[in-house]
């Protein structure tokens, strides 16, 4: 119960989040003139976050037909996305219809399917999308065994690639990880001050490999 309110508490605090982000960051590509040159996007004024940045240019390179956000937060990701990838499918998920309300608020999303989903609880779908990822959500969800099903259903919900772009101190993803797809390459991300793991369930990509939470942790990682 306390890892449900505390992610409700997020969900209350995302609002006054996303006027402190836009204060020092480009939040939606669709307000600025940007360039995508030689994979990163170059924005006229102030710049992506970081993350964010990463986020977007990772899909860039892979070129999924379809995208799933787990945790859609107030959608901008997805949309921004859709501006980069207008060809891709793309869906998502959060865990609340006033979450999903609000996102609905901020933009039309005739173009999107978006749904209400726990994904701390066990679900059967498999194979849906190329791309699954996250941003700044598994690292809030905390008690038993929640954040390792989420992973889990984020494995299943994918064809090919899982992204994820977390507070690294908040879980051991890298044993976690390990653990739960044994085999499993963890491809390490890095721009700037961000860093991401992905996951490519053919473990074919040529990609920097990471093979503990010290290293993922590591300021030289």
């Amino acid at each position: 119960m306390v890892g449900r309110y505390r992610l409700e508490a997020v969900h209350r605090s995302y609002p006054s989040e996303l006027v402190r982000l836009a204060s020092g960051h480009t939040v939606l590509l669709r307000d600025v003139s940007f360039r995508v040159i030689e994979g990163r996007i170059a924005v006229e004024g102030k710049s992506l976050h970081p993350n964010h940045a990463l986020i977007y240019q990772t899909a860039l390179a892979l070129r999924p037909a379809s995208i799933y956000e787990c945790g859609v937060g107030g959608c901008d990701h997805l949309v921004n996305l859709h501006t980069l990838l207008p060809e891709a499918e793309i869906a998502g998920a959060d865990r609340s219809l006033e979450q999903l309300a609000f996102a609905r608020s901020r933009h039309d999303l005739r173009w999107a399917r978006i749904e209400v989903r726990d994904l701390t609880l066990l679900h059967p779908e498999r194979d849906v999308v190329d791309l699954v990822f996250t941003q700044a959500v598994l690292m809030h969800i905390h008690g038993g065994d929640r954040h390792r099903t989420f992973l889990r259903n984020m494995w299943q919900l994918s064809r090919r690639y899982v992204l994820l772009m977390e507070n690294w101190l908040r879980h051991d993803f890298v044993d976690d990880l390990r653990a739960l797809f044994p085999g499993q390459k963890l491809y390490l991300l890095r721009d700037r001050s961000a860093k991401g793991l992905l996951l490519d369930k053919q473990n074919a990509l040529d990609y920097p490999t990471v093979t503990s939470d010290r290293e993922l942790r590591s300021p030289r990682g």
